[in-house]
């Protein structure tokens, strides 16, 4: 593969979502009491407390599919320039970014929500670049 601009920001936005979603899913994971307890805290006036322990192990599978995606993607991108892993990883990531957002308005966390827009706008950069 002949290394270009365009290819540079779909390997650089590969690596910064490689690396976001390892350590998240794996804190998450190595921590798994702390995790829940702190999360059970944050949500325990809202509608969605109950939920946390098995909406958590859902977002860290989508994490840990995600995190396989883009590293399978990756390697067919930089091998083969094949982007069809990477797209549907990106297609997931969108998804779970949404549902983080989401979690962030039932808290009425403007700033973490804030934060979580910044991701998916790199995400859709993501996107648009291997179109």
């Amino acid at each position: 593969m002949e290394l270009t601009i365009k290819n540079t920001i779909e390997i650089i936005t590969v690596l910064f979502f490689v690396i976001t979603y390892a350590f998240s899913a794996f804190e998450k994971l190595g921590n798994w009491k702390g995790t829940v307890s702190y999360y059970e805290g944050l949500f325990k006036d809202s509608f969605v407390n109950f939920w946390i322990p098995s909406a958590l192990g859902g977002i860290i599978l989508l994490e840990l599919i995600v995190l396989g995606g883009l590293l399978y993607g990756g390697y067919q991108f930089v091998q083969f320039e094949n982007v069809d892993t990477l797209y549907f990883s990106y297609i997931i990531s969108v998804f779970l970014l949404l549902i983080f957002l989401i979690g962030q308005r039932i808290l009425k966390d403007y700033d973490g929500a804030k934060n979580i827009a910044i991701y998916l706008i790199f995400n859709i950069i993501g996107l648009y670049f291997l179109i």
